[in-house]
């Protein structure tokens, strides 16, 4: 872990965090994108698609492959018991 060195960096490192709160409306709206979009799993894997999201949110870290399954899986047994 990085060591601040004062004051300045305090702030950016707060200013580029993200909320769990925050991390959980990207990463739906990233599986909902996947969703209707019909996009690849494969697709988080990917540095051009880490680096766009890093780019929108630096301090927003994609969760892994798995666990994007993991809330597809989810998302689809809600929607079948509807």
């Amino acid at each position: 872990s990085k060591k601040s060195s004062g004051p300045i960096d305090d702030f950016l490192l707060r200013r580029n965090s993200c909320t769990p709160q925050q991390a959980a409306a990207l990463t739906e709206s990233i599986l909902n994108m996947m969703v209707k979009d019909m996009r690849p799993l494969s697709m988080v894997d990917g540095a051009g698609f880490r680096e766009m999201v890093s780019a929108f949110h630096p301090g927003y870290i994609l969760p892994s492959r798995t666990y994007i399954t993991s809330l597809m899986e989810q998302k689809y047994e809600k929607t079948c018991q509807k």
